[in-house]
């Protein structure tokens, strides 16, 4: 599937294209919602099952990027080649299903299994969604709608967060009304099963969006010239290998430092200060909600004066600078004596992170040929997941080599957390200096050569 060719001029942004970002917002709550839940039933569950500080990580981590990584590329490629609603929606089947049957199991390796399923599932939400906005909005227009999006999937990051903690307290209301076969199950299994069941909603609602009918691919001249529109996935990445590597690890190296911090800093609240999961749930909506809104307005009057003064690297060089601020501020959470200072320094470390997160998809879309947009958001998302799976998973080890330290687990935190966001932000200082080049190419569709790049 090619995608058609995008105006010379700018075209306007129809009610139906705002109805398809607001789709893919509100599955994105909807999967935030599933992925969250885990994180506020983590104490019950390790309870119940026996599980160690680095089984939970593995199940946070690796369990949600063990097939994820494996089918991110394939579910890239088939959306480059067919329906993206189709695909997605077929993602969100098989994730609800994975969710529901993880209040089934009976052990750590069950529940590996499924969470693990979850994340496969959940996997072609990011790729998909990142290839389908610039086919509903053009030119500046699709730099805000990526904002929007962005700013609302940040913000939906909190809201998953309380809302996972009113789903946990609605499962206890409604236990007395349930068949008897459910009545008597831990809630933590009956969350599970009440967090999966709108997924079929959520598909059908999908399939509601209309998208732009693809232009068929053009009769090519007899020895046409070879330009990056002609190049497949490896070819591409191996002419920019310097400006993909370091942009895909230092994203990598980054979201490591971030799932450390933001998958275990709830229940750090949780365990060391004997935070409710509805508090930690409210305390997480707001300080995500605060930092979202800074970040919009970051956005909106703060990146377009940086991007006259540093030109086209600007995404990049804020994503650096991101980076290094969100590593400073988490440092700082190791003097926190109760909750409310351990989520103001959090609000700062999302600060950062909420600034450098909308002009991603961005410059993600800039540096990818139209026609492999969703393989390289999959390949991305690839990275990513790889990296993100060892955070929690490092915590958790780190955690359980220190047993007996009353701060055990804020220590393994800032020390996975900072030394992920560290080594991101060389890599993407390195990526300042090759970015300009591939934009350039890509914008031109011409050939780009190793020694150009």
């Amino acid at each position: 599937m090619i995608d058609p060719p995008e105006p010379a001029a700018p075209r306007d942004a129809t009610a139906a294209s705002w109805h398809g970002l607001a789709v893919l917002t509100l599955i994105t709550l909807f999967a935030l919602v599933d992925r969250r839940v885990f994180v506020l039933l983590a104490e019950p569950i390790k309870h119940d099952l026996a599980l160690s500080d680095l089984q939970l990580g593995l199940l946070q981590g690796i369990g949600l990027a063990m097939f994820a990584i494996v089918v991110t590329y394939p579910i890239g490629w088939l959306a480059d080649r067919y329906d993206r609603r189709y695909i997605l929606a077929g993602c969100i089947s098989v994730w609800c299903l994975a969710v529901i049957s993880c209040g089934f199991a009976h052990g750590f390796g069950q529940l590996f299994v499924t969470s693990a399923v979850v994340g496969a599932g959940e996997a072609g939400l990011t790729p998909i969604a990142f290839a389908i906005i610039p086919l509903l909005f053009y030119g500046p227009r699709r730099q805000l709608a990526n904002s929007v999006y962005t700013i609302f999937t940040t913000l939906s990051v909190g809201l998953a967060i309380a809302l996972c903690g009113y789903l946990i307290a609605f499962v206890d209301i409604v236990r007395p009304f349930l068949p008897g076969s459910l009545r008597h199950l831990e809630s933590w299994r009956l969350s599970f099963m009440a967090a999966g069941l709108p997924g079929p909603i959520f598909a059908a609602l999908l399939l509601s969006v209309r998208l732009p009918t693809e232009r068929t691919v053009p009769v090519k001249s007899i020895n046409p010239a070879p330009s990056v529109d002609d190049v497949s996935l490896y070819v591409f990445v191996r002419r920019n290998w310097l400006t993909v590597g370091s942009f895909f690890l230092g994203l990598g190296f980054a979201v490591m430092g971030f799932a450390a911090i933001t998958t275990w800093l709830p229940i750090a609240a949780m365990r060391q200060f004997a935070a409710t999961p509805i508090e930690v749930g409210n305390d997480f909506a707001a300080v995500i909600v605060i930092t979202a809104i800074i970040g919009l307005v970051f956005t909106g009057f703060g990146a377009p004066i940086l991007a006259r003064r540093f030109g086209v690297v600007m995404p990049i060089l804020v994503l650096t600078i991101a980076t290094f601020g969100a590593a400073g501020a988490i440092v700082f959470i190791l003097r926190a004596t109760d909750t409310r200072w351990l989520f103001i320094l959090y609000g700062l470390h999302a600060m950062f992170a909420a600034a450098g997160s909308m002009l991603y998809p961005t410059a993600l879309q800039d540096i990818s040929p139209s026609h492999l947009r969703a393989r390289m958001a999959s390949l991305n998302l690839v990275v990513t997941f790889s990296f993100s799976a060892l955070g929690p998973a490092l915590v958790g080890l780190a955690s359980d080599l220190m047993p007996h330290h009353p701060g055990s687990i804020m220590m393994a935190i800032v020390a996975v957390g900072v030394s992920g966001l560290l080594v991101s932000g060389v890599l993407l200082l390195i990526c300042c200096r090759h970015y300009p080049a591939t934009l350039s190419a890509v914008r031109l569709g011409s050939r780009a050569t190793p020694s150009a790049l």
